[in-house]
């Protein structure tokens, strides 16, 4: 059963995962490729301890530990799924780019209006980190009966829990409410045909309102948020990319794209409140 009390044994059981060595990483890889799930898995969880370093990262910006944390493991299960060994770069590394992008996704969608009632809020939290878990143990996103059951939703409150996914896409982007599709929760994450994080990064917002926004912020930041994250139909750019273009460290490029976050996350808080 999914345990919330603590981080603390989370940590223990991530550590009974050793690090990989090219060697070990290029056999599981292999072995993934052959469809093996057992291989993903154990790929996956030898990199949680990746997941917590990048998380310490984002501490502070209106999410726990624990959720960063989550969000994290994620973007590391995307990155499972897309890596090819002919990308020339080690997993870890490449799934670094999706932990990051995951994390960053979630504390812009934070900063969202809230359009569910406030009660729900941090059921619809912990709801998400339990779709989290349960797709880590199933070796597949689950769907929404098998996450009311985790979450022990009674029969009489399961209109509740249907109205709360429709509005909230915190948890999912598509699932199957009717039991018409059997479309399973994080489905379109997990398609091979579906946007990297960066495409993603703003789905959730109109268009027209997000230009306006970046309007409303120095025209450096949101210069720097629509290279970074291909805003307006350009490709993401890295943060060297954008350093290179505008003359700038990597660095200050990273600071820039931080405070330019914070001054949108205070633009839509405002907004909401």
């Amino acid at each position: 059963m999914y345990r919330e009390d603590g981080i603390d044994d989370y940590f223990k059981q991530i550590k009974k995962f050793p690090l990989l060595n090219r060697e070990q990483e290029r056999e599981l890889i292999e072995r993934m490729k052959q469809g093996c799930m057992e291989s993903r898995s154990y790929l996956i969880g030898c990199n949680l301890r990746l997941v917590v370093s990048i998380a310490k990262q984002y501490v502070g910006r209106g999410l726990t530990l624990l959720d960063l944390i989550e969000e994290g493991n994620l973007g590391l299960i995307k990155a499972a799924n897309h890596f090819r060994s002919e990308e020339g770069c080690r997993f870890s590394t490449y799934a670094t780019w999706w932990i990051h992008q995951s994390i960053r996704r979630a504390l812009v969608d934070t900063a969202k209006p809230v359009r569910i009632p406030s009660y729900l809020a941090p059921k619809i939290a912990r709801w998400k980190r339990i779709a989290s878990y349960l797709t880590m143990k199933l070796n597949r996103p689950p769907s929404i009966h098998e996450l009311a059951r985790e979450c022990k939703i009674s029969a009489d409150k399961f209109h509740i829990f249907e109205s709360a996914l429709r509005t909230s896409n915190s948890i999912t982007q598509t699932v199957s409410l009717d039991g018409a599709e059997q479309e399973t929760m994080l489905e379109a994450l997990e398609a091979d045909n579906q946007p990297a994080p960066e495409e993603e990064f703003f789905r959730s917002w109109e268009v027209n309102r997000l230009r306006e926004l970046l309007d409303e912020i120095p025209d450096r930041d949101a210069a720097v948020l629509r290279m970074r994250y291909g805003i307006g139909g350009g490709e993401p750019m890295t943060l060297q990319q954008i350093g290179d273009r505008i003359h700038l460290s990597r660095e200050r490029v990273r600071q820039i794209e931080n405070e330019a976050l914070r001054k949108l996350h205070g633009l839509i808080a405002r907004e909401a409140g």
